[in-house]
């Protein structure tokens, strides 16, 4: 009597961490990363569909930690499902991870009065924002979104819109 035996050879699967939708903003350096447990499989190939990776963005596979990582400035808006499959031994993983890039959205209206006579009597008043105010800052530390006794000079002024993106402005002031 023969008797027929199989064995099969099982490994964990591969868990992917961190399938997600990440947004970034246009023009503005980002990144994006999935965290990789292999377990005990050995993988044969790791394939990205690097067809649909932002145009600005890379990506890098590193193993210790095991992790692909999406990085750089994207430079169009839209939305990119970037396929990811792990092929194993036993047992193929795959998903998508989102990347959404957006515009900086915040608009505001400005109101300068220029300096005169070499006098600091200028100012720059800053309302009717789309966005919180609570992230205003000015290159020069300053605060608020009025500033006045101000001297011919140029100021920068940095907000964060609801997305997490930065917009700046620049305000030249010119001695009358």
């Amino acid at each position: 009597c023969n008797d027929t035996f199989t064995i099969e050879t099982m490994c964990d699967c591969p868990t992917i961490n961190g399938f997600s939708s990440t947004t970034l903003c246009l023009g503005e350096y980002g990144v994006s990363q999935l965290d990789i447990t292999l377990g005990d499989c050995t993988y044969d190939s790791i394939t990205i569909d690097d067809n649909t990776v932002p145009s600005g963005m890379l990506y890098s596979i590193t193993e210790s930690p095991f992790k692909v990582q999406f990085y750089g400035t994207p430079l169009v808006t839209g939305v990119y499902n970037i396929g990811v499959t792990i092929d194993c031994l036993d047992c193929n993983v795959s998903g998508l991870e989102t990347i959404t890039v957006v515009n900086p959205n915040c608009t505001f209206s400005s109101s300068v009065v220029n300096p005169g006579c070499g006098l600091a009597y200028g100012s720059i008043t800053l309302s009717s924002f789309t966005c919180p105010t609570s992230s205003l800052t000015w290159l020069d530390g300053a605060t608020g979104t009025t500033r006045t006794s101000l001297s011919a000079n140029t100021y920068i002024m940095y907000i964060d819109d609801t997305n997490g993106c930065q917009v700046s402005a620049a305000f030249t002031l010119t001695d009358l």
